[in-house]
């Protein structure tokens, strides 16, 4: 049985990571473990967020292999304002997914995706 999870993200340079996850999102710090810092998610689980102990090979693109942190809420046009200084893309609809949502990067240039369904999950 699994009892929870961890995501890990990694940067060069956390601590500016480390200040938009938790004073920009809002996310409760549950571990401080020096290079790594692991923060309580809403509705379960953790984000972990760790200097990297090198630099990175390539560039973060959207390709195979790489990783989107999306952002469930209720109201995506707030989170869309609350956001507007770290450069996020417009608000879009997605009839395909039904999703309402946008796009943005985290200062070690991960994509976060902050999006709202448009029905109910189950």
């Amino acid at each position: 049985m699994i009892g929870s999870h961890i995501t890990f993200l990694y940067a060069e340079n956390p601590a500016p990571c480390w200040d938009f996850y938790e004073g920009v999102l809002g996310l409760a710090l549950a571990r401080d473990q020096g290079r790594v810092r692991i923060y309580a998610m809403p509705g379960g689980g953790y984000l972990g967020v760790c200097q990297a102990r090198a630099p990175r090979l390539a560039p973060m693109e959207r390709q195979e292999g790489s990783v989107m942190l999306t952002l469930v809420v209720d109201d995506v046009p707030a989170w869309h304002a609350r956001l507007a200084a770290h450069g996020p893309s417009p608000v879009m609809l997605s009839e395909a997914f039904r999703i309402e949502h946008f796009f943005l990067q985290d200062p070690a240039g991960h994509v976060v995706e902050v999006q709202r369904f448009l029905e109910p999950l189950p």
